[in-house]
């Protein structure tokens, strides 16, 4: 099973990315975040292989910013920036922080699952 982090401040998002995800019974949620302030330290103790990471969370902190970050030192971490705003400049941005994929949080579970089975691929 791969091991997932949820980073967002939405409780209805964690629970539903949990629900699906670990519906497949290929994945386990093994740790969710309201702040991305706080990924880095959790990705040192958990050792996720991939993270779910919204672009604006808790008390400001930025998705983006800990994306780039996790990349440089876990570089073999999967992550997917997920956004609830509907403009383009965040999956460009996304691109930017060398994320593997990109999702609007509008979309089905289904659609997260799928992107979660590409990238783990």
């Amino acid at each position: 099973m791969k091991k997932v982090l949820i980073v967002d401040d939405h409780k209805s998002i964690c629970d539903s990315l949990t629900f699906a995800l670990e519906g497949t019974g290929d994945f386990t949620v093994v740790g969710r975040l309201s702040n991305a302030g706080y990924t880095d330290i959790y990705c040192e103790k958990i050792s996720p292989d991939l993270i779910f990471m919204d672009v604006c969370t808790e008390e400001g902190s930025s998705g983006l910013e800990a994306t780039v970050s996790i990349r440089k030192k876990y570089p073999d971490i999967k992550i997917i920036v997920m956004s609830g705003f509907d403009e383009y400049i965040f999956e460009k941005k996304a691109k930017e922080a060398d994320a593997h994929a990109f999702i609007y949080k509008n979309s089905s579970l289904l659609k997260f699952v799928e992107a979660a089975g590409e990238v783990m691929k």
